[in-house]
């Protein structure tokens, strides 16, 4: 007798989906906002993507690569769509449901104008499909590669944003005038400097999660 574990199910249950869209790309799925991480590292740090081959090809101190991992929800109508092995960001018919990628200085001696990263594909912004949908929650992973080479030296935001977010999650923020159209925006923050031997960060911070320890009751404690 053979039994399969549940987490393992989940994962052939999702192989079997990636297949699916795979051998069907015309069969779409709309997709709604979730969760997101915005992180960078510089490309003097030999930088690569799979996914993404021409990043980090200039290896310039003023140049980054940054990775957004979304997480998005299977719904009926959406800002994105799974088309074959991509998760596509669509574009915004007005400016309210605007979706962008882009970084602005944080330096008062620079302009405040956000810079705008041009469209990587005719209908939008193109993700890689990182993971298959999670067969319960129905939520699908993605991630963006893509260079970014400031100016100058400086503080800089990174940023995704855009609208609209999956209107089940429990920490939305919605008004009474436009309960479906609740915007989002993650950011990240860096420096950059042209000399190779500055104290600059040269990747984003990572929080590990602390150890999971399994402690014992003492005498007189159990």
């Amino acid at each position: 007798k053979v039994v399969v574990g549940w987490d393992k199910m989940r994962r052939m249950l999702g192989a079997l989906f990636l297949a699916m869209l795979t051998l069907f790309p015309n069969n779409s799925l709309a997709l709604e906002f979730v969760s997101a991480d915005v992180s960078w590292k510089s490309c003097i740090t030999g930088t690569s993507d799979s996914a993404f081959p021409g990043v980090c090809s200039t290896q310039s101190p003023l140049t980054i690569a940054v990775t957004i991992s979304a997480i998005w929800k299977n719904v009926d109508t959406g800002p994105a769509r799974v088309v074959g092995s991509s998760v596509i960001v669509t574009k915004a018919s007005i400016p309210m449901l605007a979706r962008r990628i882009g970084w602005e200085s944080l330096s008062a001696s620079q302009s405040s104008s956000p810079y705008i990263l041009p469209l990587n594909d005719p209908s939008g912004y193109k993700f890689f499909l990182s993971t298959t949908q999670d067969p319960i929650d129905k939520l699908i992973s993605s991630r963006y590669t893509f260079n970014l080479t400031f100016p100058s030296d400086g503080s800089y935001r990174v940023f995704f944003e855009g609208c609209c977010r999956y209107s089940g999650l429990a920490n939305l923020q919605t008004s009474s005038s436009t309960p479906n159209f609740v915007p989002w925006r993650v950011s990240s923050t860096l420096r950059v400097s042209s000399d190779r031997g500055a104290a600059v960060h040269r990747a984003s911070p990572r929080i590990a999660p602390p150890a999971i320890l399994s402690l014992s009751a003492g005498p007189g404690l159990a």
